[in-house]
C-alpha cells in the first residue's frame, strides 16, 4: 500500500517540477499578503498584533504560512476531478493499489507542495521581520505546513468526489479557508478578539498552524496549547484521510 501511494505521489510532483507556473503562482498570491499586507496595514494594526514596523510582517509570517498551506492544497479536487474526467485514473483503478493509495496520494502530494510552500513564506516574513529563524522553525512550519496540506486537500478531494463539479469545489473551499483565516489570530492577537471569534479560533485549523508556527519563531506558548494544537491538527489530517478513502469507495461502485 505504502509503495503504491509513494509512486502515485512521486509521478504527481514529477509533473509539478515539470510545469512549475501553478507552484509559482501560488506562492506568490500569499507573499502578496505577507509583505504588501503587513507593510500597509502595519502601523493600524500594531494597537492589535503588539507590533509595530517591520515586526508585524514577522508576527503574521507564521499565521500566512499556515494560511498558504490551507489554501494551496484546496485546490487539489480539482486536478483529482480533472483526471478523472480525461480518463487519467483508470489505469490507476485498474492497477493493484488499494483505495487508500489512491485517495490518499493526491493528499501527501498537496501537503507535500503545502510543505515548502510554507517553510518559504515562514523563511521571507523573519528575515524581512527580523523574527527568530531557526533550522527548528523551519523544519516545524513545513511539518505543520505538510499536516494541514493533507487535511484541506482531503476535504477538497471528497467535495470533488461527491459533487464532480470544478465549480463547487472552488465555491465550498473559498467559502471555508477564507472565513477561517480571518477568524484565527492569523492577522491579529487572540488577546484583541471578540469572545465568539476567539472560540472559533480554537476551533479553526488554520489557528491551530499559526500558533504552532508562533511558537516555531520564538513566542512563547504553552506546553498544553502546544500538544493540543499538535494533536487536533494530527486527527484533522487524519480524518481528511478516512473521508477522501470513503468518497472514493462510494465513486467507485457508482459505476
Amino acid at each position: 500500500m505504502m509503495r503504491s501511494a509513494a509512486l502515485i505521489t512521486g509521478r504527481a510532483l514529477q509533473f509539478s517540477i515539470k510545469s512549475p507556473f501553478y507552484l509559482i503562482f501560488a506562492l506568490t498570491q500569499p507573499l502578496i499578503w505577507l509583505l504588501l499586507f503587513g507593510s500597509l496595514f502595519a502601523p493600524a494594526m500594531a494597537a492589535l498584533s503588539g507590533e509595530t514596523g517591520y515586526a508585524y510582517i514577522a508576527y503574521i509570517a507564521p499565521g500566512i504560512a499556515s494560511m498558504s498551506a490551507a489554501m494551496s492544497a484546496s485546490y487539489a479536487g480539482i486536478q483529482v476531478l480533472s483526471d478523472l474526467q480525461r480518463g487519467a485514473m483508470n489505469r490507476v483503478f485498474f492497477s493493484p493499489a488499494s483505495n487508500i493509495s489512491i485517495a490518499c496520494s493526491p493528499l501527501f502530494h498537496a501537503g507535500l507542495i503545502s510543505s515548502v510552500q510554507a517553510a518559504v513564506l515562514l523563511t521571507v516574513g523573519l528575515v524581512i521581520g527580523g523574527g527568530d529563524l531557526s533550522v527548528f522553525a523551519i523544519l516545524l512550519t513545513a511539518l505543520v505546513g505538510l499536516l494541514i496540506g493533507i487535511g484541506f486537500s482531503g476535504l477538497s478531494v471528497a467535495v470533488a468526489l461527491h459533487f464532480r463539479q470544478i465549480q463547487v469545489i472552488i465555491g465550498t473551499m473559498n467559502f471555508l479557508t477564507l472565513p477561517l483565516t480571518f477568524l484565527s489570530s492569523v492577522l491579529i492577537s487572540h488577546g484583541a478578539m471578540p469572545l465568539w471569534m476567539k472560540i472559533i479560533a480554537y476551533a479553526n485549523p488554520i489557528d491551530w498552524g499559526a500558533t504552532l508556527c508562533r511558537f516555531a519563531s520564538g513566542s512563547q506558548v504553552s506546553e498544553w496549547v502546544l500538544v493540543r494544537n499538535f494533536g487536533l491538527i494530527c486527527v484533522f489530517a487524519v480524518t481528511a484521510c478516512a473521508l477522501s478513502v470513503f468518497t472514493l469507495r462510494r465513486y467507485r461502485q457508482s459505476f
